[in-house]
């Protein structure tokens, strides 16, 4: 029986790989004849590549529900974050709707937009398709979690003493530095926290012991996931978190945080049923509904609440959801301008930054002190080429054309080969492999963080916020098995 559902499982895949490049060759002709189809009006095709992202999404999200059976997946949730980030104004004009208030598809000359839909539209073909290589393991599968429901003692002590010692070594630095920038944000405003502080080496590595907050909590949620006290206790962590980042201002960590507890609840604690889903649905909406009136009341200094609702009723008109996502597409700015400097005032890197990237996650202490951060971090980059005023961020796009150009198209096959390599874990095998979900969420709330950036901080992240905790359970999981034996 397990060897014809594998068969089955495998046959449903393939189809879908040959459908995907089957329909990313159709597109690959239509977004062709709309570059050369001069006659067509700006706006007209404009709308039609609105539509064949529109495509590409729904395709995307339809196969990863197909292959993985639920609609609350790691995959999806990713999926729907990147198209927001990079092609949310598009979405928004392919239905009749123009963001007002940063609309970049009027400011940038008519040609280069075009160009930049061309790209996208390709490249996330390409990028589908090795997330589904990526995934191919995952789907073929056949063995449920629910048949390792029991991890044994040995590992999970192993988890449980990983769990409490990188929760006991972050969480003083994370709510120190929450604490403080909530202040800051609430006198000063939201640049304030980004004003220039104490960036020593020393203070440094404290600093980024905060980053094992968030997967400590979700390690903890699933080694106490039998006890209702210790659930609601972590969930409320959570919430307090993620209302203090809203605070700040800081709305993409908050969106990582709640999607990502939500698939991690749904897949290792109680998945949702239907009223449970619809819910959560609803909650979402409204969550997503105050992110536009954060981006307004994060810039203001002397925060009451008070003036919160004053900034509340000034945007009463107007859909939230329409602004969110036109605020947030805004991103497709990044590969714009990196489309006037490159290659016209600097030259390709032809990878330097990817090698950058994996290089400045060694420590510059074992490196003579030199660190590859500044060849990796390429938002700092854009804004002092381009003269910017304020941080631009970055995004997968502009990284891949930065390094090889109009060849960048096809290398986002293995941009999305590896970010789907790292959200489905499926290097994580044997008594472990009731975990991985768990180190997927993990992977979740850092690839949602770091959308906006370059590769550097989602290679930094996925390795010590996963590989890192994964290797110690492991070697502690191997020592007490031996020590019980010899007991």
């Amino acid at each position: 029986m397990r060897i014809r559902i594998s068969l089955k499982k495998e046959k449903t895949f393939q189809n879908y790989l040959v459908l995907t490049l089957l329909m990313s060759l159709l597109i690959a002709i239509v977004c062709l004849i709309l570059l050369s189809s001069i006659n067509i009006s700006y706006d007209v095709r404009l709308r039609w590549f609105g539509w064949i992202g529109n495509l590409l999404l729904i395709w995307g999200l339809y196969v990863f529900k197909k292959l993985i059976n639920t609609h609350i997946n790691q995959y999806s949730m990713f999926y729907l974050c990147y198209f927001i980030f990079s092609y949310g104004q598009l979405m928004l004009f392919s239905v009749g709707i123009e963001y007002e208030k940063f609309l970049v598809l009027r400011l940038f000359p008519p040609d280069d937009i075009i160009k930049y839909c061309l790209f996208f539209c390709i490249s996330t073909c390409f990028f589908l398709f090795g997330a589904l290589l990526a995934i191919k393991k995952i789907v073929k599968n056949t063995k449920h979690f629910g048949e390792l429901a029991n991890p044994g003692k040995t590992l999970l002590l192993a988890v449980k003493i990983v769990a409490w010692i990188l929760f006991l070594i972050s969480a003083p630095v994370y709510f120190s530095d929450l604490i403080g920038n909530v202040t800051k944000s609430i006198i000063q405003g939201y640049n304030a926290i980004y004003d220039v502080g104490d960036y020593s080496s020393a203070s440094n590595i404290i600093t980024s012991l905060s980053m094992w907050y968030v997967p400590s909590l979700y390690l903890l949620l699933w080694s106490y996931k039998q006890s209702k006290i210790a659930r609601r206790a972590i969930t409320s962590l959570l919430v307090i978190s993620i209302g203090g980042v809203l605070i700040i201002g800081a709305r993409s960590t908050a969106v990582a945080m709640l999607l990502s507890y939500i698939f991690l609840w749904n897949a290792t604690i109680n998945k949702l049923n239907k009223r449970k889903m619809f819910i959560t649905l609803v909650g979402l909406f409204l969550f997503f509904t105050i992110l536009p009136i954060i981006q307004e009341y994060r810039g203001t200094s002397g925060k009451s609440i008070e003036s919160f609702w004053n900034v509340l009723t000034l945007m009463d008109n107007g859909n939230k959801i329409v602004e969110i996502i036109g605020e947030l597409g805004s991103s497709m700015q990044v590969w714009l301008r990196v489309l006037e400097l490159v290659p016209s005032a600097y030259p390709l890197k032809l990878g330097e930054s990817y090698l950058a990237s994996i290089l400045a996650c060694i420590p510059s202490l074992f490196m003579g002190g030199h660190s590859f951060t500044q060849d990796a971090q390429l938002a700092g980059w854009l804004q002092s080429a381009a003269n910017m005023s304020y941080g631009p961020g970055f995004s997968m796009h502009g990284e891949a054309y930065y390094n090889f150009g109009w060849w960048g198209i096809p290398f986002m096959l293995i941009v999305g080969l590896v970010f789907f390599k790292f959200l489905s874990n499926d290097f994580i095998k044997g008594k472990l492999l009731i975990l991985r979900d768990t180190f997927s969420a993990i992977a979740l709330f850092a690839f949602i963080t770091t959308a906006r950036g370059s590769m550097y901080l989602s290679i930094r992240k996925e390795l010590y916020m996963i590989l890192l905790p994964v290797f110690v359970i492991i070697i502690l999981n191997n020592t007490l098995r031996k020590q019980k034996v010899v007991k």
